[in-house]
């Protein structure tokens, strides 16, 4: 089995789930626009309101700021109890499909290995799945997409800027490896 049919099978136990993480990553992509936004926010405060010393519009744009972090703190609260729902559903489905395995297992396979080597294997791999799924969704998904938010930013922002820092990637990458 290859590792890309592994990898496919392992995330067949999320089909069941796709409406809702569809809404735990819809919930993470709000959160990340809102904190990508935060720094623009706190532009405009500096360059426009403390500049022209206009303390009325720097505390409207202070409580738009804490209001935007609430409502983000609010979303990610609902997101991580949302993906741990998801997660230990997957885990419990994929426990009771190892035990219906285990089930039908011949005496031959038990008396061939030791017990403690079956169980650590039962619990370690399940839990390593665990982590997978809550990870992979919760960590990696969204460090993709506000590393390609912020690009998109930075291009807008300043062109020739972006792409100056852009070229320092590769290296940045290759040093990372090394």
């Amino acid at each position: 089995m290859t590792k890309i049919n592994t990898v496919l099978r392992i995330f067949s136990y999320l089909k069941p789930f796709i409406p809702k993480t569809i809404f735990v990553i819809f919930l993470m992509v709000i959160v990340m626009i809102i904190n990508l936004i935060n720094p623009y926010f706190f532009k405009v405060a500096i360059d426009t309101y403390i500049a022209n010393k206009d303390l009325k519009g720097l505390m409207s744009i202070g409580g738009i700021l804490v209001i935007l972090n609430l409502i983000a703190m609010i979303l990610s609260r609902i997101r991580i109890v949302e993906m741990g729902k998801i997660t230990n559903k997957i885990v419990l489905n994929i426990r009771h499909e190892l035990y219906d395995h285990i089930q039908k297992l011949s005496f031959s396979f038990f008396d061939s290995r030791p017990v403690g080597k079956i169980l650590a294997r039962v619990v370690n791999d399940v839990n390593s799945l665990q982590q997978l799924f809550s990870n992979s969704i919760t960590s990696l998904v969204p460090e993709l997409l506000t590393l390609l938010f912020v690009a998109g930013i930075m291009f807008y922002m300043n062109f020739k800027l972006a792409l100056a820092s852009m070229i320092i990637l590769p290296l940045l990458i290759i040093g990372l490896f090394l």
